[in-house]
């Protein structure tokens, strides 16, 4: 955060150049997302930070999709969590079969079809990057399509499990989704110094 919050004041006035206009509005979005996200460390609650930097992720995916047209993996990454992200919020906290009730499925049932397409653009895309742009190796891309056809694999075992209505493999499955995204996500960057 603190590297991110150093570099990213020069981008806006470096970008505000006539045709720029229309970029203002995202970079206001980054700008707030910033000072609320300093707001959540302040008060020790990362986990409001984290939320507030989320946005970013959204401004920046609605200047390349809005007004560049321009098409960057990591965007399709961003359709996929959106995507599968009301799974995890359906399952956050329980740890009962039992408590997959009528609206935890239909919570489910509603986002995995959405999920779904997204993975399978992900599995469509990911082979077709160019490597040496990204700075990535054939290693790397090894590596994220055993990821992809692992995650396609689990959203279909949660589809046989809501087919069969089975409680206990409807939590096993949704439970699964986000944690083998976040390896396959954090691929696509360099979080080295998160980790010091």
């Amino acid at each position: 955060f603190t590297a991110f919050k150093g570099h990213y004041p020069v981008i806006p006035g470096k970008l505000d150049l006539p045709g720029t206009i229309y970029w203002k509005s995202d970079f206001t979005a980054v700008t707030d997302a910033i000072a609320a996200a300093q707001l959540g460390i302040d008060d020790a609650n990362l986990s409001a930070a984290h939320i507030a930097m989320e946005e970013v992720r959204g401004a920046m995916y609605h200047l390349r999709s809005t007004f560049e047209n321009y098409d960057f993996i990591t965007d399709r990454v961003t359709d996929y969590h959106d995507a599968m992200e009301p799974i995890a919020l359906a399952v956050k906290g329980l740890v009962d079969p039992s408590e997959v009730n009528q609206s935890v499925k239909d919570a489910i049932i509603a986002a995995l079809p959405n999920a779904m397409r997204a993975m399978r653009t992900l599995q469509r895309d990911v082979p077709n990057l160019d490597l040496a742009a990204f700075g990535l190796d054939a290693t790397w891309l090894l590596t994220q399509n055993i990821s992809i056809a692992d995650q396609l694999a689990n959203l279909q075992s949660l589809q046989d499990a809501l087919d069969s209505d089975t409680a206990a493999d409807i939590l096993s499955a949704a439970q699964l989704v986000k944690p083998k995204f976040i390896p396959f996500f954090k691929a696509f960057g360099d979080f080295t110094p998160l980790a010091t």
